[in-house]
């Protein structure tokens, strides 16, 4: 019996990828299947290396290869599914497999690429395909448990693919500078972005929003577009905050050039519940300073009133003020740089209640 689905006709239907609860994420492994001990050992290492990228983001990440979805006689339906569906792809074309690289060139037609990693052991014939070169690469030695810098950046790489997901906002209207949101108003938050799961609310002092438990869920993005000048002012306060789940101090702030939710990965200015102002300061792509410099303190600071934020960040420098305390942190002295990013509200271990935005580009 034939059971096979062509991609173009399968992807016609809607479907749905079964998850066990909001915060699974599923990364499919394209590899070979033989030979068995060095292809299984491949898949074991991929299983181990999302376990621990889901305890850095505080959720169930699980590696999944086609042979472990379904019988043989319906796997091509589950790989497509998989392949449109998953929240990360990666790809071992080390032997030029014609069934990696036909779900490889279907990946590539369905799927950004931020979301595929592509790897190759260093003893295959040749170098990367070309057509594919704009995708993540990576190397790996075939004795994968004794390499901790290929561990390392297929760390990194499943974090930029599965930061975002699974948000995806299906209805949305690019933000368009300049923007002046007055949020105690109705329907002035749609340029707002937001996971769906996460918390959200409209009152009449603003809108509300952030987590107690999960900082992966815990941001507004002003729309979903890179800017690398910006200029942005904006009134937030506490709306509560949750003291007794860990030694660090819960916090509020803004995340400009933000490459995805965590804050090590972007230019953050933030204040902490107990009126400190820091940042913080990235040092490659993907570390930052182990210790935030703080920037200074707000005078007769109390959770309950109003921080203003007023930021620009150019070519020169991010600058500006929160509250009192002033900004100047020129770009010539950075240790690292990011190019563009979103703009990006964030809490930590609280919620926060912001109520007017103002969004330009400087001159």
């Amino acid at each position: 019996m034939n059971t096979s689905v062509w991609p173009a006709d399968y992807f016609k239907e809607p479907h749905v990828l079964d998850r066990k609860h909001a915060n699974h994420l599923i990364v499919f492994l394209a590899s070979p299947f033989s030979p068995k001990d060095r292809y299984d050992e491949l898949y074991n290492y991929c299983q181990d290396v999302c376990a621990t990228v889901g305890r850095l983001l505080a959720a169930e990440v699980e590696c999944v290869r086609a042979d472990s979805l379904s019988t043989p006689d319906v796997i091509h339906q589950d790989i497509w599914k998989h392949i449109q569906m998953s929240d990360a792809i990666i790809v071992d074309v080390s032997e030029k497999n014609g069934n990696v690289l036909f779900e490889l060139g279907v990946a590539s037609a369905t799927r950004d690429k931020d979301s595929i990693t592509i790897i190759q052991d260093n003893e295959s014939e040749g170098g990367f395909l070309f057509d594919i070169s704009p995708a993540r690469h990576l190397i790996y030695k075939r004795d994968l448990y004794g390499s901790l810098d290929f561990q390392k950046k297929l760390i990194h790489s499943l974090i930029y693919s599965l930061a975002p997901a699974p948000y995806v906002p299906h209805l949305y209207l690019p933000a368009t500078p300049p923007l002046d949101l007055d949020l105690t108003q109705p329907n002035n938050d749609e340029l707002l972005l937001s996971p769906g799961n996460s918390y959200r609310q409209l009152t009449k002092d603003g809108l509300l929003f952030g987590s107690f438990y999960s900082f992966r869920y815990s941001w507004l993005s002003i729309g979903k577009e890179d800017f690398d000048k910006v200029k942005v002012q904006t009134e937030m306060k506490f709306a509560n905050h949750e003291p007794t789940l860990s030694l660090n101090d819960a916090w509020i702030g803004i995340n400009l050039r933000s490459q995805h939710f965590l804050s090590d990965f972007g230019h953050l200015i933030y204040v902490t519940n107990k009126g400190n102002v820091l940042y913080t300061q990235p040092k490659n792509e993907f570390e930052k300073e182990s210790n935030d410099p703080q920037l200074g303190q707000i005078k007769d600071f109390t959770e309950d009133k109003w921080v203003n934020f007023s930021l620009k960040f150019d070519g020169f420098s991010l600058s500006g003020y929160v509250n009192d305390v002033k900004i100047d942190l020129p770009v010539s002295k950075m240790p690292y740089k990011y190019n563009a990013g979103l703009v990006r509200f964030q809490t930590y271990q609280a919620r926060a209640c912001i109520r007017k935005i103002s969004f330009e580009i400087p001159n």
